[in-house]
């Protein structure tokens, strides 16, 4: 059995429609940090997990339309930020003593 000829249309790079140039890839670049990482501490700072972070700042604080910014990116950033979750910064009861020893005294009755 011969070769046919070969579908050209299958060998031509993805082109961007707006610009005509090959896509580098299927992704938005990332939003810059200058711009979200005020938000992003603001956001932390309110307690608000990874997932909540990633939402908020998609509907209010990134334009969509130019940049995206997905979970495991976010965590990358966050981790740069040196923004730890709990668990990651391995604490032990000796460090959280004196923390605890506080809280007890502006809350005596705290679960009895």
């Amino acid at each position: 059995m011969g070769a046919g000829p070969v579908n050209s249309c299958a060998l031509q790079p993805m082109v961007n429609q707006h610009s005509k140039s090959p896509m580098p890839n299927q992704y938005k670049p990332t939003p810059p940090l200058d711009e979200t990482a005020p938000h992003i501490l603001r956001l932390w700072k309110a307690r608000q997990n990874d997932r909540q972070i990633v939402r908020t700042l998609r509907e209010k604080h990134i334009d969509t339309e130019r940049y995206g910014i997905g979970l495991t990116k976010f965590r990358e950033i966050r981790e740069s930020m040196g923004l730890q979750c709990t668990r990651q910064q391995g604490h032990t009861i000796e460090s959280i003593r004196d923390a605890m020893i506080d809280i007890r005294q502006m809350y005596p009755k705290a679960g009895i």
